[in-house]
């Protein structure tokens, strides 16, 4: 059996599990967009570890903001946006993630300066 990537879904309750995945029959799935449910627990995991199914990503942590806050961030442009799509998830490796999406959005990585105002 492959070892399983963790990956940091932000710095909030680190010991908590989240599960980002396309099968919407699994117990408790929430769908985020279409082609893409949020889960959490070991049942799920098990499930999704045990079927073979290899379009997933495992998480611990989660990243929350205060009410306003991100909607606050977005209207300073520190934050830049793109539509929401699963394959950017579950379909992209995820050392090339960052660099898919820029790209797509027409910026070169290469360009891009980061600095106050970014995160």
């Amino acid at each position: 059996m492959q070892a399983l990537p963790i990956f940091q879904g932000g710095p909030v309750e680190l010991e908590r599990g989240w599960i980002l995945h396309r099968d919407p029959s699994l117990g408790e799935s929430q769908t985020i967009l279409p082609g893409l449910y949020l889960s959490g627990g070991m049942d799920t995991l098990k499930k999704l570890l045990l079927g073979g199914r290899e379009s997933f990503r495992f998480f611990l942590g989660y990243a929350g903001w205060g009410g306003g806050q991100l909607e606050e961030e977005l209207k300073e442009g520190a934050w830049i946006t793109v539509s929401a799509e699963a394959r950017y998830v579950l379909d992209t490796p995820p050392e090339q993630a960052w660099e898919r999406v820029l790209r797509d959005l027409g910026v070169d990585p290469a360009n891009l300066m980061l600095g106050r105002g970014l995160h």
